[in-house]
């Protein structure tokens, strides 16, 4: 029926494999670089649309907000429970 035979030429060979250069990554290599892509994937992806000055400046601001409720919070404790001035009217 059909009989394949290799013509000789390398135009049906991967472009992907080293077999030209005679150089192929170990399998450790291979994990190492994996493992860096993947870390470099996820660190992209955490970071992805958020400006990191942006998000420093929205929690400094949210910090001092509850540093100042916390403040009043206590100075209104205190007044009541401190007595202060009082008034009548007679």
């Amino acid at each position: 029926m059909g009989v394949f035979h290799d013509c000789g030429c390398r135009s049906h060979t991967n472009e992907n494999s080293h077999s030209e250069t005679g150089i192929t990554p170990s399998t450790e290599a291979r994990r190492q670089a994996a493992a860096a892509a993947a870390t470099q994937r996820l660190q992209q992806l955490e970071t992805r649309g958020v400006d990191q000055d942006e998000y420093r400046r929205s929690n400094q601001r949210r910090i001092e907000q509850e540093r100042i409720e916390q403040q009043m919070k206590a100075q209104k404790q205190n007044n009541n429970n401190d007595g202060g001035l009082r008034w009548q009217m007679n």
